[in-house]
C-alpha cells in the first residue's frame, strides 16, 4: 500500500468531529424533539444508569410525586405557564416507573410543568400539551427519588424554609427506613452529602428536625417561618418554656404535658389569631410576627398553672 494509499485510509477510520448542529439535527430526525430538551451529551453518555431512554406518554400515564418538597405554589408559576403557552415545553420530563405501577411518576422536579400543561390541556384540547416525549429513567428507591426531587428544588434556591425542614426529615425517616437504622445529625449530614444534595450542617439539620416535631400545629402560617425566626426565636423560646414546665411538674404532683398538649394548643390559636375573618379557616391571614409567639405560648401556659397575669 502506498503512503498516500494508507494516509487515505487512516482518514477514512478517523472518527468525524461531532458538532453540536449535527447534533440537533440527528435529533429532529429521529423526531425526539428539541436538542435542548436531551440531557447533557456527557452525562448521557457516560452510562444509562441516570438516563435510559426518551419514551412517549400522555398525561394520563403519569402522576404526580405525591411527596413533593416544593408544598406552596411556585413563585414563577404564572411565568413558566405564559413560556409553555408561547414556545411550549422546553425542558423535558424526567419519569421513572415503580416496580408493580401501572403509571409513571415525576422522577426529578415537574410537579410545576405538569400541573401547567393539564390546565393547557383542559383549557384547548390543544394534544401538544398532552402527548409529549419524556425522558424515562430506572426506580432505585424511594428515598433516591425523594433525593432527585430535592436536589432538583434545593439548587434553585427559592423553597421555603417549611418545604426544606419536611423534606429533609422525611428524607431522612427514608433513609432510616430502609437500611434499618437510626441516624445522628452528623451521620445525617454525610448521608445527604453521599447522595448528592447540598450541604447541609449539624445545626440546621437538628433546627429542621425541630421545626418539623414541633410547629406542625402553626397549620398555614408555617409557610411563613424562617431559619432566623425559628433558630434565634422560637426554638429557643419554646426550650425556656418546657424546662419551667419541668421545674413546676418536679414542685406538683400534676403532669402539665407541655410538649404534647399545651405548646401545641398554643400553636393552634396563635395561627387563629392571624386569621382575617375568623369565621372562615382557610382564608386569608395576617403576616406572622414570630416575637409574638413565645408571649403568647407563655399566656396559654399560664392559663393552664391558672395564673393571672396582672398589669
Amino acid at each position: 500500500m502506498t503512503s498516500a494509499a494508507g494516509n487515505l485510509a487512516k482518514k477514512a477510520l478517523k472518527p468525524a468531529r461531532v458538532t453540536p448542529q449535527m447534533l440537533k439535527s440527528a435529533v429532529r430526525s429521529a423526531n425526539l424533539g428539541s436538542a435542548d430538551q436531551l440531557p447533557p451529551p456527557s452525562t448521557a453518555t457516560m452510562s444509562n444508569e441516570h438516563y435510559t431512554s426518551v419514551i412517549r406518554l400522555t398525561l394520563d400515564d403519569i402522576e404526580g410525586y405525591e411527596h413533593n418538597p416544593r408544598q406552596k405554589l411556585n413563585s414563577d408559576y404564572v411565568t413558566i405557564k405564559e413560556s409553555i403557552e408561547a414556545r411550549g415545553l422546553e425542558q423535558i420530563i424526567t419519569v421513572t416507573k415503580r416496580p408493580g405501577s401501572k403509571k409513571y411518576t415525576l422522577a426529578k422536579g415537574g410537579n410545576t410543568r405538569r400541573q401547567i400543561l393539564t390546565e393547557l390541556w383542559e383549557k384547548t384540547k390543544d394534544r401538544k400539551y398532552y402527548e409529549m416525549d419524556f425522558l424515562l429513567v430506572p426506580y432505585i428507591s424511594d428515598s433516591e427519588l425523594l433525593a432527585s426531587h430535592l436536589s432538583e428544588n434545593l439548587h434553585r434556591g427559592d423553597m421555603t424554609f417549611w418545604d426544606k425542614a419536611t423534606s429533609i426529615i422525611h428524607y431522612k425517616r427514608l433513609l432510616e427506613e430502609e437500611q434499618n437504622t437510626s441516624f445522628t445529625h452528623t451521620e445525617c449530614v454525610e448521608q445527604f452529602k453521599a447522595h448528592g444534595l447540598p450541604n447541609i450542617g449539624r445545626t440546621t439539620h437538628a433546627i429542621y428536625e425541630f421545626a418539623d416535631s414541633r410547629l406542625t400545629e402553626l397549620g398555614e402560617s408555617v409557610h411563613e417561618l424562617t431559619m432566623m425566626a425559628v433558630r434565634d426565636i422560637i426554638q429557643p423560646g419554646w426550650v425556656s418554656l418546657k424546662r419551667l414546665t419541668d421545674v413546676c411538674e418536679q414542685n406538683s404532683e400534676s403532669t402539665l404535658q407541655f410538649a404534647d398538649s399545651v405548646w401545641p394548643a398554643a400553636l393552634i390559636e396563635f395561627d387563629r389569631s392571624l386569621l382575617k375573618d375568623p369565621s372562615d379557616p382557610n382564608g386569608e391571614r395576617d403576616t406572622p410576627n414570630w416575637a409574638e409567639l413565645i408571649p403568647f405560648a407563655e399566656t396559654q401556659l399560664a392559663s393552664v398553672l391558672g395564673i393571672t397575669h396582672q398589669a
